[in-house]
C-alpha cells in the first residue's frame, strides 16, 4: 500500500503543484477581469482590442477583431452562474458598436435560460471551461 501511495503521489505531484489560473481569475474585481480578458484576447490572436468606458458602454466591455470579424464582448466575473441579462445587453450592444459577433465571457457558467437565449440570439458563451481551453491552446503556441 505504501509503494502504491508513493506512486500516486509522484504521478499527481505536478497536477497538485501547478497553480490553477482560475483561482487568480476568480479573485479579480469586475474591472480587473475586463482588463485581464482584454490581455487574454490579445494573447489569443485578437487585434485592435479596446476596453470600453465603464459608463454608457451599452453592455459591451471589449471590442476586438479577429480575422476581420468584429466582436462585442461582455465580461462577467461572477461568483454564481450567469443569467439572461448579459446576453440581452451584449446582443443589443453588438449593434451599437457595429460588430458581427456578440460574446459573454465569464469565469463561471451559464444558466439553462441564458444558454437557450444565447442559442436564439446567436450570442457566443465563453465560460470557465472555454477560458481554460483557450489557455491550453495559448500555452502550446
Amino acid at each position: 500500500a505504501q509503494i502504491r501511495l508513493e506512486q500516486l503521489c509522484d504521478e499527481y505531484k505536478v497536477k497538485f503543484e501547478t497553480p490553477n489560473p482560475m483561482v487568480y481569475i476568480d479573485s479579480l474585481s469586475g474591472k480587473d477581469f475586463e482588463e485581464w480578458c482584454a490581455q487574454f484576447l490579445r494573447k489569443n490572436g485578437f487585434k485592435n482590442v479596446v476596453v470600453t468606458p465603464g459608463s454608457g458602454d451599452h453592455g459591451v466591455d471589449i471590442v476586438a477583431e479577429k480575422e476581420e470579424v468584429l466582436y462585442a464582448i461582455q465580461c462577467k466575473r461572477y461568483t454564481s452562474d450567469v443569467g439572461n441579462t448579459p446576453i440581452q445587453e451584449v446582443y443589443a450592444g453588438k449593434e451599437m458598436y457595429n460588430c458581427q459577433v456578440a460574446v459573454v465571457m465569464t469565469n463561471q457558467h451559464f444558466t439553462d435560460g441564458a444558454k437557450a437565449l444565447a442559442t436564439k440570439t446567436r450570442v457566443l458563451l465563453w465560460d470557465r471551461e472555454k477560458i481554460m481551453s483557450m489557455m491550453q491552446i495559448e500555452n502550446q503556441i
